[in-house]
């Protein structure tokens, strides 16, 4: 069965590959504008299966494909955030975290073919990401001058020095990185599929 990620993420990328997963990369470039009045669970469900609707149809002739589409936001004070503009914009937004509990939700496509016929699912999944109340300006500049917020969705990264301005995760932690692995495994089997054979 072939596998294919519609994202150019390096950090889910990885995530599949430290499963054992041999896959394609096949980013796809869709609008991402929010739409108005529209919830932030419904903005990232929608836009991860318009994303794997859009590399669906690259692979419309394959009898056995699974295309896996994600999207992420991170909520804090009922506000969403996307990725930061620049330095400065994250920069404001980690003084704003700073000591409160801030929501990561990722949106999961799963379209594809077992034995030519068609199938399609998609879920949000949330976690929170509490923020240290003692971590300085300093704290912030130092991580930041890293560089591991760029392309993130509120430039949160739990995974290298960002680590050290969390307090804790709560909920799935690989759903912090974009890729909630438990609850795609459950999503493949309500598909039919034994996720053991994908993603090992």
């Amino acid at each position: 069965m072939k596998i294919v990620l519609a994202t150019a993420s390096p950090t889910r990328q990885n995530i599949f590959s430290n499963l054992g997963v041999s896959f394609l990369s096949h980013p796809t470039d869709i609008d991402e504008s929010l739409h108005e009045n529209e919830t932030i669970e419904a903005s990232i469900q929608r836009l991860a299966e318009e994303k794997a609707e859009e590399a669906m149809k690259s692979f419309e002739n394959e009898e056995d494909v699974i295309i896996f589409a994600f999207d992420s936001l991170v909520a804090v004070d009922e506000q969403i955030l996307g990725k930061p503009k620049d330095e400065d914009e994250a920069f404001a937004w980690f003084q704003q975290f700073r000591g409160k509990k801030v929501a990561a939700f990722s949106g999961v496509g799963i379209f594809g073919k077992h034995s030519n016929i068609p199938f399609q699912s998609s879920f949000i999944e949330k976690s929170w990401i509490h923020f240290r109340s003692d971590s300085t300006d300093e704290d912030i500049r130092k991580f930041l001058s890293i560089g591991d917020w760029k392309g993130k969705a509120g430039g949160i990264t739990v995974e290298g020095a960002g680590a050290w301005l969390v307090d804790m995760i709560e909920g799935d932690f690989p759903n912090v990185l974009g890729v909630p692995v438990q609850r795609i495994g459950e999503e493949l089997r309500k598909l039919g599929i034994d996720p053991f054979e994908v993603l090992y």
